[in-house]
């Protein structure tokens, strides 16, 4: 299943850890301070245990320039070759962050309004739908439900990856199907999450860019934020360590060498999870999205508002940035707290140990006298 833990939940639930430590870089800036070594420890202690019980992880930590990376567990499900801090993972529903900022990056060049309506979008929208705006898809407000089958049918009991996020579906076959299901509220009268919110986003970045999704989140988002090795089909990923997907000892692969994507990525996960990443390109996305590379100075105030950043009613009492994803076989997450120039990114690829989650909270809220 794709899920993105948004940043209010994430928080309210405590939800969020995970692997391993190392030492700092050489390419860190200076000394690191006694938070980062108090930090670092914590994260090290948290995630050797971990390992130990057999989950693979990869974690990055930077703190004030300082960096250290770390690789624990395996590659692969047989537990033969060595994680490694470089290895390609499924960011799931991280990708919805991608699709966010896409939004924005529209709004920016005057190609669409956060109130323009599916109505407004597309053709033949019926007419419970045609008034749903595109802020309520972005919010989770749309009263769209989270999944739905090509026959307009809301599927019941386990999506995971294997069951629905490879299934082939075209554009046409996901408005089809989405515009024929039924809501499950008044749109805009609450708010409960829906990756089909997202893959409808995907396909009004497509209308109003006139690029496919990949391209136009490429070009305008990831390449400008230095993000070479992620993405779905247009980076490069020969040669690249690709990490398996676990379920306990069976190995149900990766997308990449399984060809699921060689007749192109399915609708079924386009826009709302499923892009491979590396921890190193989303400690580059969390630089970019708040420096201000990627927006005007009023679009960037707008996006920095939104659902993926939150105040500092939250345990670390400072801005923060809280978000995760997985396919029920992997899953990532990242911590940012812009205002101390503090990230947290992390992998793991066994469903079995996904996220000791619970813990990292407290490591990175901690004053810097408790975070040993």
């Amino acid at each position: 299943m794709l899920s993105l833990v948004r940043s209010s939940a994430l928080l309210a639930a405590a939800l969020f850890a995970v692997p391993a430590v190392a030492q700092p870089s050489s390419t860190e800036a200076g000394k690191p301070s006694p938070q980062f070594s108090a930090r670092s420890a914590a994260i090290d202690t948290l995630f050797k245990a971990e390992a130990a019980k057999g989950g693979s992880f990869i974690v990055r930590y930077d703190l004030d320039g300082n960096s250290f990376v770390k690789a624990y567990g395996h590659l692969d499900c047989a537990r033969t070759r060595p994680m490694t801090d470089d290895a390609l993972i499924d960011s799931g529903s991280i990708t919805k962050a991608f699709t966010y900022a896409a939004v924005f990056k529209l709004v920016e060049e005057g190609r669409l309004k956060l109130d323009d309506r599916l109505g407004q979008l597309f053709p033949n929208v019926p007419r419970d739908k045609a008034g749903i705006t595109v802020s309520q898809l972005m919010e989770s407000r749309s009263g769209f439900h989270d999944f739905v089958r090509p026959d307009g049918t809301i599927p019941t009991g386990d999506t995971k990856v294997i069951v629905n996020d490879y299934l082939p579906l075209t554009k046409q076959q996901l408005l089809t199907s989405a515009f024929a299901s039924p809501l499950r509220y008044a749109p805009g009268t609450k708010s409960e999450y829906s990756n089909l919110a997202y893959q409808l986003l995907a396909a009004i970045i497509e209308a109003k860019s006139g690029m496919s999704y990949e391209h136009y989140v490429r070009e305008k988002l990831l390449l400008p934020s230095g993000m070479k090795n992620t993405g779905y089909v247009l980076p490069d990923f020969r040669g690249k360590v690709i990490a398996e997907q676990c379920e306990g000892a069976q190995a149900w692969g990766d997308p990449v060498t399984r060809g699921a994507w060689k007749n192109g990525v399915s609708w079924n996960l386009l826009g709302a999870g499923g892009m491979m990443t590396t921890v190193h390109d989303l400690k580059r996305w969390t630089d970019a999205a708040v420096s201000g590379k990627l927006f005007r100075p009023d679009i960037q105030q707008r996006f920095r508002r939104g659902d993926f950043f939150m105040g500092t009613d939250n345990p670390c009492g400072t801005e923060l940035s809280a978000v995760a994803g997985s396919n029920a076989l992997t899953f990532a997450a990242y911590f940012h707290k812009p205002r101390k120039k503090e990230v947290f990114v992390m992998a793991s690829t066994r469903s079995d140990h996904l996220a000791p989650d619970r813990q990292m909270l407290p490591i990175l809220c901690a004053p810097p006298s408790a975070a040993k």
